[in-house]
């Protein structure tokens, strides 16, 4: 007797089995071109995929590489309004140069501007940064001259939009000589629901009333006398971009200091504040990732200046010199303090190569050795007790104490191998680096706490 095998069901009929909630999880895991392909599978395919695929919107658009299908990606967009209302985070980067149409694809995305619906859009986060891609481009002027012909069109498109979902804003860029091009004043006002905004220096920053449930920001010193003033929002965290110098918040004309002092004002107004994140930066608003010898240390004394006012903050992020223990010591004061990142640098000297009368007091606050092999230079007899081969014993000697709550401390060292005669240029790499991290690990009143390093 013959027995006929159940029929195969059909892959749509397989997708309409499962539920939404794990269609979803799966779409999470797959890449574009996978979704893609799944949308080309059946009718349920297509139903059930097509959201996810255009749910995180990801466009960059470079002069110098193929961008052929990023520019049809958003006129597909400016065509479909069904489309453009499922997109829920959408990150557009622009990097422009002479071989890239500048006029046209900036009126392209000012059109695409206009078509996201307004007051119907659920985008939920949204970044929009836009750059010149070769500083060095002879053709730079021409860009220049594109940009003050329609950059007012894509500002005024930008500021049009409406998006009532919208809760995480991040502008950033650099375009020399364009300052205009970068109020977004009128875009921030018409947000009020916004509680993350991460601005470059370039961009201005909001009203004092505008975004009262502001409770992340990203931007400038200066930035928090309006955010700030009378503790009027439930700011949490601040990530401020700091003068290259490093030794102030913010560089006063006269040098009075008068902007560092509202600066502190303000940060003691804000009493919901708990995490600050100070890093230097080139006047542009580039971080200093690799950075000249010297920039970027922030001095204890204005470390202890910012602990006095912001006695209410668990997590802190510093660029330091070599000024371990000092800062250590100041930082003893934040009682509730969970979570440390300090970032320190320091320069090498082989006292081989200095002149007899210049040792040892050719270069202050440096370390000098004497060895043959500069590449020995890292090792741990070169380091006095606040190098990094001492900086765990340092944190458990007078932070741990003191900070009942810390949870995390974590030590960064960059320094730079230097010879009589050699310069050390803005901006060059460092020869050495050395990061140290530590959780805390508490045990009884005999054992007391310690750190524990994280490999």
């Amino acid at each position: 007797m013959s027995t006929t095998p159940p029929p195969v069901p059909r892959t749509g009929s397989l997708l309409s089995l499962l539920p939404l909630e794990l269609l979803d999880a799966i779409a999470l895991l797959l890449p574009k071109p996978s979704l893609y392909s799944l949308l080309l599978v059946s009718r349920t395919g297509y139903a059930t995929f097509v959201r996810a695929l255009y749910r995180n919107m990801d466009i960059t658009v470079s002069g110098s590489e193929n961008s052929g299908t990023a520019l049809a990606l958003i006129d597909t967009l400016a065509r479909s309004e069904r489309l453009v209302l499922m997109i829920k985070h959408l990150r557009l980067y622009l990097f422009l140069n002479a071989e890239g149409t500048t006029r046209e694809l900036l009126l392209q995305i000012s059109r695409f501007f206009q078509s996201i619906p307004a007051h119907r859009s659920p985008i939920h986060t949204f970044r929009f940064s836009a750059w010149l891609e070769d500083w060095e481009d002879p053709a730079e002027q021409a860009i220049v001259q594109d940009l003050a012909a329609v950059g007012p069109t894509i500002l005024g498109s930008f500021n049009a939009l409406r998006l009532p979902c919208l809760h995480t804003l991040i502008l950033d860029g650099a375009l020399p000589g364009l300052s205009y091009l970068f109020d977004a004043r009128p875009f921030l006002r018409a947000h009020p629901q916004l509680r993350t905004i991460d601005v470059s220096s370039q961009f201005l920053v909001p009203d004092a009333e505008a975004i009262p449930h502001l409770t992340q920001y990203t931007g400038r010193p200066l930035d928090v006398i309006n955010l700030c003033h009378h503790g009027l929002r439930p700011l949490r965290a601040l990530k401020l971009w700091l003068p290259s110098s490093g030794c102030v918040l913010a560089a006063d004309g006269d040098g009075t200091g008068e902007s560092d002092e509202l600066i502190l004002a303000c940060l003691g107004e804000t009493k919901t504040l708990t995490d600050l994140r100070l890093i230097p930066c080139w006047p542009e608003g580039t971080c200093i990732d690799v950075r000249g010898c010297g920039q970027g240390c922030m001095p204890p004394a204005l470390v202890g200046r910012i602990v006095q006012v912001g006695k209410g903050l668990t997590h802190v992020e510093l660029y330091i010199g070599d000024t371990l223990r000092e800062t250590l010591a100041v930082l003893r004061g934040l009682n509730y303090l969970q979570d440390l990142t300090l970032h320190c640098q320091r320069e090498v000297w082989d006292s081989t190569s200095l002149p007899p009368s210049l040792l040892p007091a050719s270069a202050p606050g440096s370390l000098i050795v004497a060895h043959d092999d500069p590449d020995s230079l890292l090792d741990a007899e070169v380091f006095p007790p606040s190098g990094p081969c001492s900086s765990r014993a340092l944190v458990e000697e007078i932070l741990l104490p003191a900070c009942a709550q810390l949870e995390r401390a974590a030590v960064e060292w960059r320094g730079w191998k230097r010879w009589w005669g050699e310069e050390v240029e803005d901006g060059e790499f460092a020869d050495w680096e050395m990061r140290c991290a530590w959780v805390v690990r508490r045990g009884g009143e005999a054992e007391g706490a310690r750190l524990e390093e994280v490999r």
